[in-house]
């Protein structure tokens, strides 16, 4: 059993012995380390770490998410930036900007946003419980640059007005006044220096 490697640009040099890459294909480059959702290519999983010898190539795949973990800020973009790029449902989006409450209240009109220097937006789930007495699950992933998620606030209102890298895949999901909207279910969460 092996593994047959299909070039971008469809010219198969690889299986005909032309070669072992050009500039057309993802793997031309000698630099290239990351193959992830940012890359032009826009694939559904990251392939990471990439090193290449003359006798072999060596990388971590991750199927579970479109982003190197080591990439994740480099990768963020503001909500206006998003809605340019004519994201669709599912796919994988890196945010930055300041977690805020587009509701009236924190309590029975919650509405979370991710709110970017410009004052665009894009709704997210809430990355922790938002009750103060209510126990945390365990974290779902481990923090940006895989570091613990322990050391950033766990309650909701202790993240709120913080400024924030978020990484989670987008969702079309019920919000309150609003029906169906495309919604952030973030799987990652940064908080950024004050």
């Amino acid at each position: 059993m092996g593994v047959n490697v299909i070039e971008a640009d469809g010219q198969r040099s690889l299986d005909k012995g032309n070669g072992r890459g050009d500039a057309g294909d993802v793997f031309g480059s000698a630099d290239l380390k990351h193959l992830d959702g940012a890359h032009s290519e826009k694939v559904r999983a990251a392939l990471c770490n990439i090193s290449l010898t003359a006798d072999s190539v060596t990388l971590d795949i991750y199927v579970s998410r479109q982003t190197c973990p080591e990439m994740v800020s480099a990768s963020a973009v503001s909500p206006a930036t998003a809605a340019q790029t004519g994201i669709v449902g599912g796919a994988e989006l890196v945010i930055e900007g300041t977690l805020e409450n587009a509701g009236t209240n924190f309590f029975n009109d919650l509405h979370l946003v991710v709110r970017g220097a410009d004052g665009s937006e894009i709704p997210v789930t809430s990355p922790v419980a938002q009750d103060a007495a209510t126990p945390l699950p365990d974290p779902p992933d481990q923090s940006l640059e895989g570091q613990p998620q322990s050391s950033s606030p766990s309650r909701l209102p202790d993240l709120l007005g913080k400024k924030v890298i978020v990484r989670g895949d987008l969702q079309r999901l019920i919000q309150k006044g609003t029906g169906m909207t495309e919604t952030l279910r973030i799987k990652e969460l940064q908080v950024l220096g004050d």
